[in-house]
């Protein structure tokens, strides 16, 4: 029951992500609010363990530098960073609801790479995933206004897969919650710096903001992320 409720509060944190990003708007562009977002929960990670005296929960061996690389890389950057993309593009609603077909892609892809087995509640959740994806945009010219958003929700969707995949590949070969969650965000939010390079960079001081910036990196981020290792 105590895991259910972590789990719960995980998903509370980790759903406010849209809500921060609205409030914050156009006065900081996407990818320079992801950057922000992840290698700062980065860095609080750190903190979090060097206070606790558990740093040593972040070890990196030669081997394993590669499917970090490629967890932050599709799991930061496709899957956080065109997600934020993708929130700024189209409704709160419809890009998280897009962006949940994760779950199946999920599944699809441990039965690939962990030979987890794929039953017939991944192929009803699939279905399910279909038609919810149809019903947000498949009725016509009504929708074409969001497709961008919609495809960028999509592969933030799948990219959050593979970081999912990743974290579960790692903790099986013995490595801990933390440290396989620490390395893709420091290495992806580092990888996610030079798209910032494909839009026009913006970061306009409001009031409030540096409060809504903090509760996104430690709502969001932090606290999603704390709750799920308990």
């Amino acid at each position: 029951m105590k895991g259910f409720i972590y789990l719960l509060l995980s998903g509370m944190c980790l759903g406010t992500i849209g809500i921060f990003v609205k409030l914050i708007g156009p006065n900081i562009s996407p990818y320079l609010l992801a950057t922000i977002r992840i290698i700062s929960a980065a860095i609080l990670i750190f903190v979090f363990l060097a206070s606790d005296r558990r740093t040593s929960l972040l070890r990196l061996r030669r081997g394993d530098l590669r499917i970090f690389l490629v967890s932050g890389f599709f799991g930061v950057v496709f899957g956080f960073g065109f997600f934020v993309k993708s929130l700024t593009l189209i409704p709160v609603a419809n890009a998280v609801l897009l962006m949940y077909i994760y779950p199946v892609s999920t599944a699809i892809l441990a039965a690939i790479f962990l030979n987890e087995r794929f039953g017939k509640y991944t192929l009803i959740a699939l279905l399910m995933t279909l038609a919810g994806i149809y019903f947000i945009y498949g009725h016509g010219a009504n929708h074409i206004v969001g497709a961008e958003g919609s495809l960028y929700a999509l592969i933030a969707g799948i990219g959050y897969s593979v970081f999912i995949v990743s974290m579960r590949y790692m903790e099986k070969s013995g490595h801990s919650f933390w440290d396989v969650v620490f390395w893709p965000l420091l290495l992806g939010g580092l990888m996610l710096v030079p798209f910032n390079l494909t839009e026009r960079v913006v970061f306009i001081p409001f009031e409030n903001i540096v409060m809504l910036v903090f509760g996104m990196i430690f709502i969001s981020t932090l606290l999603g992320y704390l709750f799920l290792s308990l």
